[in-house]
């Protein structure tokens, strides 16, 4: 008789083998790998390297993939691509980039590079839930422990119970949500707890956890969770279950709460938005800031290697910004769909939709002072931390990198006509530091889950939902439009132009689109919204940049490439190994009539 992996998972605990099973051995070679836990659990040294192997989840699920499969976030995880690739923002330009060969067409096969984003956050987190679990069952009575580290430990642990709960909660709705470690006389064919039931018992976790960790940790402990990253994921949880998804009655009062939790960290006065100037320094060369409120320390490292931290993972950087590669090609690669998302400099809509399927004929908004010729000219200056363009001087192309086609269709020296290059004409350079030769150089890497920038969006959504755009419903001083506008002038754009509680939805929508592009928010917020075949079932558009006989260059919006998403993919499969293994565990609606390999 065949038992589900989460069985194994509960029953190797309580058997105290001397490690998990073979998939899982790389994680705990970090930092407590051949220990019995026996022996763990009776030395406080090595009980807190125990908990210190909860981190390493956060790179690896524990599967043998390869080198591209991080967890939860970061750039080339799903084998040389990202999971922006799968939404409008962006192209894998790679013909066989892991999000093209599934989820752009609608083939979502477990056997391929997809199994890194359907099938390993279930595994591995419910791996790592394992082990929260076993730190909580023995915390109070490791000897040696002062009442402050004890605390801590309890808060981390409470944490990531909480954090991995959530990263497989927004991907497959409901889950078993597993709280405590079973009895061999336990019946663990466990079925899948009600959204509800997850929400109010992550939310708890949160704020258990919020109780016990310190306001700040010292800069030797960067990475770990603190008393803002608990709070900050409850308000996320709690919008995530506001959400159309989630919410279909559209109960008010779920909004309400989401508003609270984000205004709960707001009140905590330990965050701030960095200055305009150094907008793009939040993603890299420094190794926290005061925008972040929870991070993966990945250290500070070469430009190809990745950046590591001993005993942690490694965070592999993106290969969009060096275009002169033919290693890896380019990936993600910025669409036209989001170059028009961008306002003008007068926080007008330059493209309000297009007449045709191609993307080729948009419809211009009068009022924007915009014009296709100079669609680069005048716009959120945000956009110029994003998208690397024809002619910008870039690292060692200091004349102007050349993203351009001859008349003859010969290309310019950092582009080719095929699929292992940029098809839609932009490179993404959000993320890279310009002291980063093509070949040379270091730089911290720190992937950024949640910043105070997402804070005040949750806010100002949520408040937006619950009360409309200038009522302040929470008597906190706070409305839904003066939260989206300090995003905004952050970067000296000027305040948001929306009347109704549904233009600033819309709006808000925007916002999160631009400021949170390339770093793992866009696919769950469409989902969240249920806009997926609304926004992912159409193609995707780019440029074709052409330079004239005379010097100047004409530019060509073009079809990249058509997209698939259907509506029961909002919510992904269980994994079908454990679906043959349980009984009590159902699938998703109409994916039991989809046939996907192992």
């Amino acid at each position: 008789m065949k038992i589900n992996r989460l069985k194994i998972i509960v029953l190797t605990a309580l058997l105290f083998l001397p490690f998990l099973q073979s998939c899982e051995d790389f994680l705990d070679k970090a930092p407590s790998s051949d220990l019995a836990e026996e022996a763990v659990f009776t030395d406080y040294r090595l009980f807190k390297e125990y908990v210190d192997g909860l981190y390493p989840f956060l790179w690896y699920t524990g599967e043998d993939f390869g080198w591209a499969t991080y967890a939860y976030g970061g750039f080339c995880r799903l084998q040389l691509s990202c999971l922006e690739d799968a939404t409008d923002l962006s192209d894998g330009a790679r013909s066989d980039c892991g999000v093209r060969t599934g989820f752009n067409m609608g083939d979502w096969n477990q056997s391929s590079a997809l199994r890194a984003e359907l099938v390993f956050p279930w595994t591995g987190g419910y791996s790592a839930i394992r082990k929260t679990n076993r730190i909580l069952d023995h915390v109070d009575v490791i000897e040696g422990l002062t009442d402050e580290e004890r605390a801590h430990i309890k808060g981390q642990a409470l944490f990531f119970r909480g954090f991995f709960h959530h990263e497989m909660l927004k991907r497959y709705g409901e889950i078993p949500y597993v709280d405590r470690t079973y009895n061999v006389s336990d019946d663990m064919d466990l079925g899948r707890d009600t959204y509800v039931d997850c929400v109010e018992k992550m939310c708890r976790d949160f704020e258990e956890a919020a109780a016990l960790l310190p306001p700040e940790f010292p800069e030797s402990e960067l990475g770990r969770p603190e008393k803002g990253a608990a709070l900050g994921f409850k308000a996320r949880t709690l919008l995530y279950a506001a959400s159309p998804l989630n919410n279909e009655s559209n109960d008010i009062t779920l909004w309400q709460k989401a508003a609270e939790a984000a205004y709960a960290v707001i009140a905590l006065n330990r965050y701030t938005l960095v200055p305009k100037n150094d907008y793009g320094r939040i993603f890299y060369g420094q190794p926290t800031n005061s925008e972040v409120l929870f991070l993966r320390n990945g250290g500070s490292g070469l430009w190809k290697e990745g950046f590591s931290l001993p005993g942690w993972g490694n965070f592999q950087l993106g290969v969009g910004a060096r275009p002169w590669s033919d290693e890896y090609g380019s990936t993600p690669c910025p669409t036209q769909n989001l170059l028009d998302m961008y306002e003008m400099d007068n926080g007008e809509k330059p493209i309000l939709g297009y007449t045709d399927n191609d993307g080729t004929k948009p419809i211009i908004n009068p009022a924007s002072g915009y014009s296709e010729a100079k669609m680069y000219e005048r716009r959120d200056p945000r956009f110029y931390t994003t998208f690397l363009i024809n002619g910008e001087p870039w690292l060692e192309a200091t004349a102007g990198i050349e993203l351009f086609f001859h008349e003859d269709a010969t290309p310019g020296k950092h582009i080719k006509d095929d699929n292992t290059w940029t098809q839609t004409g932009y490179l993404e350079k959000k993320f890279w530091d310009p002291i980063l030769g093509p070949s040379s150089g270091s730089t911290y890497m720190n992937w950024i889950y949640l910043r105070y920038t997402d804070i005040l969006l949750i806010y100002a959504e949520a408040m937006n939902e619950a009360f409309g755009p200038d009522v302040d419903g929470l008597g906190k001083g706070l409305t839904a439009r003066q939260a989206v506008n300090r995003v905004r002038s952050r970067v000296r754009m000027v305040d948001v132009k929306a009347g109704t509680k549904e233009e600033l939805r819309e709006r808000i929508q925007n916002e999160r689109a631009i400021e949170f592009v390339y770093e793992d928010q866009r696919w769950f917020d469409v989902i969240r919204w249920k806009k997926g075949v609304e926004i992912f079932n159409r193609p995707v558009y780019g440029i074709r940049t052409i330079k004239l006989a005379d010097g100047t260059f004409r530019l060509e919006r073009r079809k990249v490439r058509d997209r698939v998403f259907k509506d029961y993919m909002h919510r992904y499969p269980i994994p079908r190994v454990e679906l043959n293994k349980s009984k009590n565990l159902k699938n998703n609606p109409q994916w039991d009539d989809i046939t996907v390999e192992e």
